[in-house]
């Protein structure tokens, strides 16, 4: 199985829980995610991170197949003005 795991910062005055929504749509509309979920930070550390967005694929081909697909570009399209910073890591479960 392969673990996707991304962090996010967003910009000041973003609706954190419309965020996050878009996000978990993305179970909805592509079918090889095997499991999703996403939260919030609630400690609010100076080295915390805001959101967190974790998918679990079946393998890599299906982790190749949500990168290419298009509601995939959908949903970073809608979020790439809200992010403010990201990171990822992406490994072998």
């Amino acid at each position: 199985m392969i673990r996707h795991i991304y962090l996010i910062k967003l910009h000041e005055g973003v609706d954190v829980q419309a965020a996050i929504d878009k996000m978990m749509s993305l179970k909805e509309h592509i079918p090889y995610i095997k499991a999703m979920e996403c939260g919030t930070d609630f400690k609010h550390d100076g080295n915390s991170w805001e959101v967190c967005e974790m998918c679990t694929f079946e393998n890599r081909e299906d982790f190749i197949r949500f990168g290419a697909d298009p509601y995939h570009a959908e949903v970073r399209k809608y979020m790439a003005d809200k992010i403010k910073e990201g990171a990822k890591i992406d490994y072998e479960v």
